[in-house]
């Protein structure tokens, strides 16, 4: 592992950084930031500035010439141990915009697209200061009814029902070394969203090579320096291959052969699945006469076949989940980046593991080692085959 060159952390805008033992912080595709650190409080700090409030949490990383900066809110404190000399305690904190999400009620009426529509929903909840980046344009649309509910119940029946012009489905997510960013964006495009080799050198150019995670033996070579040691790993265990296949058949994440039931028109139409099974299913479709002008429910879709392909690649994608532990840390690596993999296998053990993954996780943990603080990476990898 290699050393952070330092790290920065206050609560209320008190430093404690050398109060901390250790810190994860996880970030994942399907949500915001969140993490945990543990303090060693011998200076009464629980009392005296988070007894009673959720304070600001801000983090400051800085690794091999780079850095990156974000402002999370606490979120409690958890298995303190108190002893004479002191205490010693978890603290948990998560993004501002899932507290958001949260704490705010909407009522409100939409029109859009999904991406137009998710825009407007983020604006009314996190306002301008909280940056919503769309990566990818969906293709659903129609008119949404926030019927006075919780902000972020609304903002995932948006996602949750958006599919791209590849009948991809969408996920929205927070990336540790992106300063605070939400992104939205497709399936279709996180697999195309190659992390390249010069992206954390800082050295951009026109011929770039694709970032690959490998083996600490297939890196070494002669003259091993600490950026050839970037990105190794000497544990790689493929955790799910296919598990569950006859169920996920069974629940027609493979297609579905759907008898569609409009009941404003008192037909059914059955609708061959787009994918390779053919597993039957009613289904109820939203009346297409709710609005005038000829608008249409934005979820009116969601029983078609179209939809429910989309919402089966979701669950597919992880057919293949491979966990990469104690890799050492790769700057500006996040969830929605897809990198190349090297397992190290001889002729003997080579692996058909050793293809493009999407990260779907990342668990950033930093830890005391001789009274410096190291920093190295659990990735959680997926793809569908």
């Amino acid at each position: 592992m290699l050393d952070l060159y330092k790290l920065e952390v206050e609560i209320a805008k008190v430093d404690l950084s050398g109060m901390i033992l250790n810190m994860n912080i996880l970030e994942t595709i399907d949500g915001g930031v969140r993490g945990s650190f543990i303090v060693k409080d011998n200076i009464n700090f629980y009392d005296t500035f988070i007894g009673h409030v959720q304070p600001e949490v801000r983090i400051k990383i800085r690794y091999i010439g780079t850095s990156c900066i974000n402002s999370f809110i606490g979120d409690g404190v958890s298995d303190m141990s108190i002893t004479k000399l002191g205490k010693e305690y978890t603290v948990h904190f998560i993004s501002w915009p899932t507290m958001n999400l949260s704490i705010n009620q909407l009522c409100e009426v939409y029109s859009g697209t999904s991406d137009q529509i998710l825009t407007k929903l983020w604006l009314e909840t996190n306002g301008n200061n909280l940056p919503l980046s769309i990566e990818t344009k969906a293709i659903t649309k129609g008119k949404y009814v926030v019927p006075n509910i919780n902000a972020g119940k609304a903002i995932k029946n948006v996602v949750d029902n958006a599919y791209d012009e590849n009948y991809s489905a969408f996920c929205l997510y927070q990336r540790l070394w992106d300063n605070g960013i939400t992104r939205f964006q497709s399936l279709y495009d996180m697999d195309k969203n190659y992390f390249y080799q010069e992206e954390y050198l800082g050295v951009l150019g026109s011929s770039m090579s694709k970032f690959k995670i490998q083996h600490t033996i297939a890196s070494a070579d002669d003259n091993l320096s600490s950026l050839n040691t970037v990105g190794t790993s000497s544990h790689f265990v493929l955790e799910d291959s296919n598990r569950g296949y006859s169920r996920k058949i069974g629940m027609g994440f493979y297609g579905k052969k759907i008898s569609q039931i409009k009941l404003d028109q008192t037909t059914v139409t059955d609708l061959e699945p787009i994918d390779i099974t053919d597993i039957h299913s009613t289904a109820y479709k939203i009346s297409e006469s709710l609005y005038d002008n000829d608008t249409q429910s934005l979820f009116s879709n969601m029983v078609d076949p179209v939809c429910q392909s989309a919402k089966g690649q979701k669950k597919r994608m992880f057919n293949q989940f491979m966990r990469v532990t104690d890799v050492v840390s790769v700057p500006f690596l996040g969830v929605g980046f897809s990198i190349e993999v090297d397992t190290g296998g001889s002729n003997i053990s080579k692996s058909r593991m050793d293809n493009r993954f999407v990260v779907a996780q990342i668990n950033h943990k930093f830890y005391l080692n001789d009274g410096k603080m190291q920093y190295s990476q659990d990735l959680g990898l997926i793809r569908e085959w």
